[in-house]
């Protein structure tokens, strides 16, 4: 003869309890988990050179005393923008801000930042006195070399594409509405405009570095 065993509603009410009591553990711990994640990669830590998506124009001016700021005079399809193509502030709401001196590029980069076709070393743009944009060129011949010290700061690249040369040509990190882009660049020139007798091209390669907000209305 056998027994047949079965709970009682005691112990299915212990069980029912346990299992709750398990799986409110356990979402507590991923919620810590994610939380510590999203804290490490905070978009909001999103910085360039001392300077943060939102960043107040005054404390920008504190910063960086020497800058440039006005409206381009260049035209929108391929500006040269720099301190002598801004003139005074119009009243759109946009202001560039230009930093070109070389006592500041450290805060920027170690690697030595370009001066690319007469543009600004270092771009800033602001929105009603809020920086919404920031950009500069540094030298170096790959993505790669730069890659280690930013996945350090925003964890691994939510993006990336490689070149026909199997490099990294674009990598970019985004939180929220904010961006960071870096981008491999390479410019050629005919040398053979001063060398006739050299019949090789010249190239500059670079990174392009952009932080950027598609939001104006913080």
């Amino acid at each position: 003869m056998t027994t047949k065993r079965t709970m009682s509603s005691d112990s299915w009410g212990l069980l029912v309890k346990q299992i709750i009591v398990v799986v409110a553990f356990l979402i507590m711990f991923v919620g810590a988990l994610g939380a510590k994640t999203r804290r490490k990669y905070d978009w909001h830590t999103f910085e360039l050179g001392q300077q943060k998506i939102g960043e107040k124009l005054r404390y920008f001016k504190s910063i960086f005393p020497g800058s440039a700021c006005g409206t381009p005079t260049s035209p929108l399809i391929n500006p040269v923008i720099n301190r002598h193509t801004l003139e005074d502030p119009d009243d759109s709401g946009f202001l560039t801000c230009c930093i070109d001196d070389p006592k500041y590029f450290k805060r920027f980069s170690e690697l030595r930042i370009l001066t690319v076709s007469g543009q600004c070393p270092v771009l800033v743009g602001f929105w009603k006195e809020r920086l919404f944009w920031l950009h500069y060129s540094v030298e170096a011949p790959t993505i790669e070399q730069l890659l280690p010290a930013f996945e350090r700061l925003y964890g691994p690249a939510h993006r990336s594409l490689k070149w026909p040369d199997h490099k990294l040509g674009l990598v970019s990190w985004s939180y929220g509405d904010e961006a960071i882009e870096l981008l491999k660049v390479e410019l050629e020139s005919d040398s053979t405009v001063n060398d006739p007798q050299n019949k090789e091209t010249q190239k500059t390669r670079y990174v392009s570095i952009d932080m950027n907000t598609v939001d104006f209305g913080r």
